[in-house]
């Protein structure tokens, strides 16, 4: 991971929290030793994501995620 200096407001954190609830109570699927994300997980990583650019970050290949501390980070 690498950190970006930019963090969310509390009003965008809860709403990433909401969606993360809601990932964390969606079944998850297996198949052959391959865990595939629900849809849950899906639209909680992109809104991540969606939220970093709006606070001026470049867009990137991959994703944008939170660390533990609430700071967007470059998930690598």
């Amino acid at each position: 991971m690498k950190k970006t200096g930019v963090r969310p407001t509390e009003e965008e954190k809860k709403i990433l929290l909401d969606l993360v609830g809601e990932a964390m109570k969606a079944p998850v699927i297996t198949i052959a030793g391959v865990c595939v994300s629900s849809t849950a997980w899906v639209i909680a990583e992109h809104k991540c994501h969606q939220l970093a650019l709006a606070h001026g970050l470049p867009e990137i290949v991959g994703l944008y995620g939170l660390d533990k501390d609430g700071e967007f980070v470059l998930l690598e």
